[in-house]
């Protein structure tokens, strides 16, 4: 038999929480474990345990972010306290364009106040970075001439 981690304690919340909860919870830990925040010095055998860590916290979220998954591992906890087997609806099986749309859906809020409202220092860089660009690219035909 396999022992299935304790995914609401991997997150920290309580079995009662909220499918909002759940997510918070998950950004939270996800944000806080990441392999990518450890430092440059940091060993071989610490950036596997963080990547292995980040791995159950996104399984946690992956079991616990929707409803059938979690209904199915809430009622499997429930039948054997020491653990369960594994259930099909269980397993990371997605394609990566579903990852992607999963990954990319909890941190979008986090992210929209950047995209939506660019400062107005960004604007004036970007609309000057778009006119050294357009004329370099316009020359390009004269210094070929002139070659």
């Amino acid at each position: 038999m396999t022992n299935v981690p304790d995914y609401y304690a991997i997150l920290g919340v309580q079995p009662s929480a909220t499918l909002d909860e759940i997510r918070e919870a998950y950004k939270k830990q996800a944000l806080i474990s990441h392999p990518d925040r450890l430092p440059p010095t940091a060993t071989p055998q610490e950036r596997e345990e963080a990547t292995r860590k980040f791995q159950l916290i996104a399984d946690a979220y992956f079991i616990l972010g929707d409803r059938t998954r979690r209904e199915s591992y809430d009622k499997s906890k429930s039948k054997n306290k020491t653990g369960f087997t594994p259930f099909s609806s269980a397993k990371p099986n997605a394609s990566p364009n579903q990852a992607n749309q999963m990954f990319g859906s909890v941190f979008e809020e986090l992210l929209k106040v950047e995209v939506e409202r660019p400062g107005h220092l960004w604007k004036i860089l970007g609309s000057g970075a778009g006119l050294v660009i357009g004329f370099i690219l316009a020359n390009v035909p004269g210094a070929l001439a002139v070659s």
